[in-house]
């Protein structure tokens, strides 16, 4: 659960992992703006999050339950024989709303290792705090952004950084 406390709040895995996880993080839709959850410091042991509402908001949120996913990265088959692949990319692909002015929309193709058997359920998230201009502890998050997919199937999927809805702010 995210607090009022605008720092971070620490998440300790259960059992630690061999390597830092891949960590996907779901906020409730607690509170009656919108906001959007940053994971950062991702270790073995746990990891931080932070929840951030677009700078045309007030900068706060109330507190929200949130569930996450942490699993090693790598391709892993479960018992049931479904298949589950984690991994991460850099990408400075970007999609912005039609307010944007200067730079071009773009997608970043991401190919899983082997075909998947049909179209498979893609969730995503963005492991990093590093575009902030803004201190967030005290304001709303400048430039605020997201993760977006799109054109899932058997061998991969699109995934770009989403403005969402703030326009406003630099992007590196």
């Amino acid at each position: 659960t995210l607090g009022a406390n605008r720092t971070p709040d620490r998440v300790n895995f259960q059992q630690a992992f061999d390597v830092p996880p891949i960590v996907v993080v779901i906020g409730s839709s607690a509170g009656a703006n919108s906001a959007s959850v940053r994971i950062t410091n991702v270790t073995a042991t746990g990891f931080d999050e932070l929840i951030l509402e677009p700078d045309n908001w007030d900068g706060r949120h109330l507190a929200m339950q949130t569930y996450y996913i942490a699993i090693e990265p790598g391709r892993h088959v479960l018992p049931d024989g479904s298949i589950i692949e984690a991994g991460f990319t850099t990408t400075s692909a970007t999609q912005f709303g039609s307010g944007f002015t200067g730079g071009t929309a773009s997608w970043a193709s991401i190919s899983f290792s082997s075909l998947l058997p049909g179209t498979p359920t893609v969730i995503h998230n963005l492991q990093t705090a590093n575009s902030e201009t803004r201190d967030v502890a005290n304001q709303s998050s400048r430039p605020h952004i997201t993760s977006i997919a799109q054109s899932l199937s058997a061998s991969g999927f699109q995934l770009a950084i989403d403005r969402s809805q703030a326009n406003s702010g630099p992007f590196p």
